[in-house]
């Protein structure tokens, strides 16, 4: 698989020089052949900055700041490359400069933007932070999402700035209704939707967080208790494994006991 690397340079430009005899920097993305340069709104001594290693020297409290400076305006253009990469899209410099400075407004981010920014990115974490079941339940909360807003809209997608409480009232009554989903079901459902539209909010693409009035109660699991019979049944039953014969004693010594 082709893989392309996005370059980020740093360049000064001596041509520009203030009466202090500082210059500016500018920071210049590669990526698919195609460039975008832009100024950072530092300012540096020319003496002071070494093109090769990428940093101001020697390292005084000003060029400290610099380099600083740099490296957060580095790691921000590296975290809106990462974001576009995970939205699955075509995308140029052009786009990684505006997800860098946010110029992409809130309208312009939709459902499925942050669906695929979530599940994309927790599907890369699997076996490092989380699991293939954790993914797939949101993976299939996602599907859920898509076929309600057919259902409901006609529609493959949908602003973030639409979504309100109304959304996701309507949606819970989907689950419920024509998905014949069980409360506990439903329940974990809504729950995975909230955390996705939560990361919307923490990245600025909702102003609002739609379920701030959102209130919803877990449903109680009702509890089935054993007759005697039952018990003595498994009492009596003698199992192929030892290990799950000694849980089998082990749950019988809790029932008689209370212990657990």
């Amino acid at each position: 698989m082709s893989i392309t690397k996005l370059n980020i340079l740093f360049l000064i430009a001596n041509n520009r020089m203030r009466k202090d005899g500082a210059s500016p920097l500018f920071c210049r993305l590669t990526y698919n052949s195609e460039r975008k340069q832009f100024a950072t709104g530092l300012f540096i001594n020319p003496s002071h900055w070494q093109n090769t290693k990428q940093k101001a020297h020697p390292p005084n409290e000003h060029n400290k700041f610099i380099n600083s400076q740099l490296s957060l305006i580095k790691n921000e253009i590296n975290q809106a490359f990462l974001f576009l990469q995970l939205q699955k899209s075509d995308f140029d410099t052009g786009k990684i400069y505006k997800q860098y400075k946010g110029e992409t407004q809130n309208e312009d981010n939709t459902l499925m933007d942050i669906f695929n920014y979530h599940n994309n990115k927790m599907k890369s974490l699997i076996g490092i932070e989380g699991s293939i079941n954790s993914w797939e339940r949101y993976h299939n909360t996602h599907n859920h999402i898509k076929d309600f807003l057919w259902f409901k809209f006609k529609r493959n997608d949908m602003k973030l700035k639409e979504i309100q409480f109304s959304f996701i009232a309507d949606f819970e009554y989907y689950l419920k209704v024509e998905k014949k989903f069980k409360p506990t079901t439903t329940y974990r459902s809504i729950g995975r939707f909230r955390k996705v539209i939560r990361v919307a909010v923490a990245m600025d693409y909702l102003v609002k967080d739609p379920f701030l009035l959102y209130r919803t109660k877990e449903p109680k699991k009702e509890i089935i208790y054993l007759t005697m019979e039952e018990l003595s049944i498994i009492e009596n039953h003698k199992f192929a494994s030892d290990r799950l014969q000694q849980v089998a004693d082990m749950f019988i010594f809790c029932c008689y006991t209370g212990l657990y």
